[in-house]
């Protein structure tokens, strides 16, 4: 959706911080929702951590600084890949289309004259 030019500067001109709290509860309720560990999607997302913490004495690596290293990076590689795939496991909805649709509603709230 493309919003006009006085709009996005008046969008631009908050943090998105700023916006959710001014937005109705709805969004805020499932932002909440959204960031919670509170279905067994979420918790199903530990297990690779686990397992990668578990078996990091079997990598072969000779240096230990290096294997903490390695363990490090495939955690964070998994979390960015748990954020990718967490709205299809989840059924919950990314922060960024939360946000896209307190922008759409603050679009209308300021072309009906309210904003």
């Amino acid at each position: 959706m493309s919003y006009e030019a006085e709009f996005e500067k008046i969008w631009s001109s908050k943090p998105s911080k700023e916006w959710m709290a001014a937005a109705p509860s709805r969004f805020q309720e499932e932002l909440k929702r959204s960031k919670g560990m509170n279905t067994a999607g979420d918790w199903l997302s530990l297990v690779p951590i686990a397992l990668i913490v578990v078996y990091q004495g079997s990598i072969p690596v000779g240096n230990e600084l290096l294997r903490y290293l390695i363990v490090a990076v495939l955690i964070i590689v998994w979390f960015v890949i748990w954020e990718m795939i967490k709205p299809y496991i989840t059924n919950k909805r990314s922060e960024a289309d939360i946000l896209n649709d307190v922008k759409a509603y603050f679009y209308q709230q300021w072309m009906s004259g309210k904003l």
